[in-house]
């Protein structure tokens, strides 16, 4: 499947739970999501056990999950972050 995505609400969310989570070893957490930067700071996540997305210098991203069910769950955890704080 292909996914499209919106960087612009990806980084929102990501702002919001940075700004709002708990600091974590590898980031922040928020509502289950963790996020987080990589070495090099080009490259963001937000992972749960089941899902993780990355995205990459200009604006390439790619999505790991093995269940569908996971991938739109983590997509609706993403709404919800953005909805509420």
């Amino acid at each position: 499947m292909k996914n499209q995505l919106d960087i612009l609400f990806v980084l929102t969310v990501m702002d919001k739970i940075r700004r709002s989570g708990i600091k974590s070893e590898n980031g922040y957490v928020l509502e289950g999501i963790e996020a987080g930067t990589g070495y090099d700071e080009y490259t963001v996540y937000l992972a749960t056990p089941q899902v993780t997305l990355y995205i990459f210098f200009h604006n390439k991203y790619q999505f790991e999950y093995k269940k569908e069910e996971h991938f739109k769950g983590f997509m609706k955890s993403l709404e919800v972050i953005n909805r509420n704080y």
